[in-house]
């Protein structure tokens, strides 16, 4: 295809990013909605979303890519409302977790804690360990990437958790609640 077909469809390479990433977040939208099968357990539900992410970021590297150089480079310009579309699509994703959370903490099973604060907390989370693979000969030579990804996970996971008063605490290590 020559350049100049692909600017028929597209005025400029800004427009071209911001397909990509809204076909990438369409699909990661899809995965993570899947995760989010109907289940009394939103501790197993946050794992299966985190594993999601995961085995998208390792099928779609490269609109893994592109979602990651969106969210970490500040000097790309989108048009306003080239950035609420995409906005729009990352939001349906964490909207999804955020109600996992939600209803994690409704049904007794996590702490009262702000859902949709939490929501992103877990999604810089995951986001922010996925980049790390690239160190897998160095920093993380003597390590797994991935135990490493679903250790971050299960701790993420385990500070929500609520244990009521004299309750023996799950969480890793045991630590006691603060």
């Amino acid at each position: 295809m020559s350049i100049g077909t692909v600017y028929f469809y597209f005025e400029n390479k800004e427009d071209i990013f911001a397909a990509l990433q809204a076909e990438g977040l369409e699909i990661l939208h899809r995965d993570v909605l899947s995760a989010c099968r109907p289940t009394a357990d939103p501790e197993a539900t946050l794992a299966r979303v985190a594993d999601a992410y995961y085995r998208f970021s390792e099928a779609h590297k490269n609109y893994f890519d592109v979602i990651h150089y969106f969210l970490s480079a500040t000097d790309v310009v989108f048009s306003p409302a080239v950035k609420q579309q995409i906005d729009r699509h990352g939001q349906h994703i964490l909207k999804r977790v955020e109600t996992v959370i939600a209803e994690g903490i409704a049904a007794g099973r996590f702490r009262p804690v702000p859902a949709q604060r939490y929501a992103l907390l877990f999604w810089g989370l995951i986001h922010g360990l996925i980049p790390f693979r690239k160190m897998r000969a160095t920093l993380l030579a003597a390590d797994s990437h991935r135990a490493l990804y679903d250790e971050a996970v299960e701790n993420f996971i385990a500070g929500l958790k609520y244990f009521p008063a004299g309750a023996e605490d799950k969480r890793p290590g045991g630590a006691e609640e603060v």
